[in-house]
């Protein structure tokens, strides 16, 4: 049987597909929350609802802080192993996993909603962690560049070689990576 993926982010089909129907059918709590989290409404933190990552589906997501929200209805209650082994897993690539039942959101909104704004403020205060190095896979291209805020990489041919220049940088003036390109 042949698996599809969604786009080129390696997201199997069936895993994207529950992630759109949760978003279309998401909880009484569900909604209170995102109500309150979308559109910027906390200060530089923009969440993602049922947003897929590392194979599982977050209720709300936030990237620029690593910080996943879970509303967790009676159903975790049977799930609640499985959601230990999960959060632990995440917790390991960084992220911070919060969880609120759903009577919580329901009945206590404003403090949940404070709760999550002072878990943004600490990890926005938290130095910047690069990326974990890559676990011994072979052929693993070397980190990028540090590029400013809105760049991105092209490739390019130039000066004997494969480079990589600043997308809007006019041709001829690449910025060769350290280990293409530059003969001796």
């Amino acid at each position: 049987m042949k698996r599809h993926m969604h786009s080129l982010q390696g997201i199997p089909d069936g895993i994207y597909r529950e992630a759109r129907r949760l978003r279309r059918e998401m909880t009484r709590s569900e909604k209170m929350l995102w109500a309150r989290l979308r559109r910027d409404q906390i200060p530089d933190c923009h969440f993602r609802r049922q947003h897929i990552l590392q194979g599982f589906i977050a209720d709300f997501y936030c990237h620029k802080v690593k910080l996943i929200i879970e509303v967790d209805g009676g159903i975790h209650d049977d799930f609640r192993e499985k959601d230990h082994i999960r959060d632990g897993i995440l917790r390991a690539e960084g992220y911070e996993v919060i969880r609120f039942a759903n009577a919580r959101v329901e009945n206590e909104l404003a403090s949940v909603v404070r709760e999550i704004e002072q878990a943004c403020l600490e990890r926005l205060r938290l130095p910047s962690q690069p990326p974990l190095p890559a676990r011994n896979v072979p052929g693993t291209p070397l980190p990028l560049p540090h590029m400013g805020k809105g760049e991105r990489l092209s490739p390019t041919v130039g000066r004997g070689g494969l480079g990589e220049r600043r997308l809007g940088q006019r041709p001829g003036r690449e910025s060769l990576s350290p280990t293409v390109g530059r003969g001796g």
